[in-house]
């Protein structure tokens, strides 16, 4: 007896520890990634904050897009086992009523369609789901010669995390979905190709068992994120408003900004709110995705613009592609591939004037705008009430960045 007490006390203090942990973002990541999964850092914590979502009023559903295999499902797979068995529900397809019929709820669950169009019958009720936390099926009930109805009815709306080779679905799917775009380019090709020469079996630290146990201790109080902060109505007027997804955008950032209120440390006995370093950690992890989500674009035609802004506001000078290709480190044939798409949808264009050694130079256009979110920098520069001094835990290096007003 005393040996399993002593056992049981390292797992709490462990998982306790993990909790309490700073890095506790970046940690999840460099498990996922022992777990199986080479690169996609981005990919592989949008994927988690979305499980967590499962807690929170507005859950948030992903549709990861790429081509056939690049890794969609082992992204998705390896992402979700550090959650507990029993909040995640894994079909390779469904008919067209068997939401409605399930016997299991779906409130609190990661439901993970292993391919979209496995769910394609289903759709419509999955969508209710998605929108209303609520589907009434009614349907015919024969016995002998008596015929009668009877009505399956589900409650709770589910995480839906699903994949695809399209680059677009449905409309009506489209946009109850976060889309987010596997890595093919041909780095991340070579880091997968040496990863299956010294492949080899790698213990995640902390265990699984403790990632899945700390999972099962994250939850909500009826007192939590009542206080929104005031800087948030800032960000709220920056965004591509234009946009009519906007409206579905926001919200589902606002619940993965939850997310990451969840997963940092705080006092048991305090409400949680959004603070200024966890918009700094949701914008790190999540703004590429819904910057090429609501101006529907490739997440790396929208590189391509950044560099080019970037480049721009660093230096006067004419930019070329192979500036934005040392950038972004990208081969030039890559660079021209998504150069042509971004002049294609009159992001980009060259200078008409020709220059020495008959160069092209890139400059944007009035159209050239690919953000969604306003930079961390701007809402710490416009506003007062966040304080002198903020700091956040980067979740993609672990580094800690600061803010401090001059």
């Amino acid at each position: 007896m005393r040996k399993i007490r002593k056992k049981e006390t390292r797992e709490s203090k462990a998982v306790r520890r993990l909790l309490n942990d700073p890095l506790f973002l970046y940690r999840a990541g460099m498990a996922i990634g022992d777990l199986g999964v080479v690169g996609e850092e981005r990919n592989r914590l949008i994927i988690f904050l979305a499980g967590i979502t499962r807690l929170l009023a507005d859950p948030v559903s992903v549709l990861v897009k790429g081509s056939s295999s690049a890794g969609k499902s082992n992204l998705v797979k390896n992402s979700l086992r550090l959650f507990p068995p029993n909040c995640v529900i894994e079909r390779a397809s469904l008919s067209a009523k068997a939401p409605a019929h399930s016997e299991e709820s779906l409130a609190n669950i990661i439901l993970f369609i292993q391919e979209y169009r496995g769910g394609k019958d289903a759709q419509l009720l999955i969508r209710l789901l998605q929108s209303e936390g609520r589907i009434a099926h009614e349907y015919t009930s024969v016995l002998g010669r008596r015929r009668s109805t009877e009505i399956a009815e589900q409650v709770g709306t589910p995480v839906v995390i699903t994949t695809t080779t399209d680059q677009k679905v449905y409309p009506d799917d489209e946009t109850r979905f976060l889309s987010c775009y596997v890595d093919t380019s041909v780095a991340q090709n070579l880091a997968i190709v040496k990863a299956q020469v010294y492949r080899g079996t790698r213990q995640i630290n902390p265990s699984l068992k403790i990632w899945r146990k700390a999972l099962a201790l994250i939850g909500t109080k009826a007192s939590d994120f009542h206080q929104p902060p005031q800087w948030m109505s800032y960000v709220a007027e920056h965004l591509p408003l234009e946009q009519v997804r906007v409206r579905r955008d926001w919200k589902r950032f606002l619940s993965l900004c939850s997310a990451c209120a969840l997963v940092r440390p705080r006092e048991d006995s305090q409400p949680i709110n959004i603070t200024f370093p966890d918009y700094c950690v949701a914008y790190r992890i999540l703004e590429p995705a819904f910057a090429a989500t609501a101006h529907g674009v490739h997440r790396n035609e929208a590189a391509v613009v950044r560099a080019v802004e970037q480049l721009k506001s660093e230096s006067r000078k004419g930019v070329t592609v192979r500036q934005v290709g040392r950038l972004l480190g990208w081969a030039d044939p890559v660079v021209y591939m998504w150069v042509r798409r971004a002049i294609n949808h009159c992001r980009l264009e060259y200078e008409e004037k020709t220059h020495e050694r008959n160069q092209k130079f890139l400059v944007l256009t009035a159209h050239a705008s690919t953000r969604f979110l306003p930079r961390p920098s701007c809402v710490f520069r416009d506003n007062d009430e966040i304080g002198s001094t903020a700091s956040y835990v980067d979740p993609l290096t672990g580094v800690t960045k600061r803010f401090s007003r001059k």
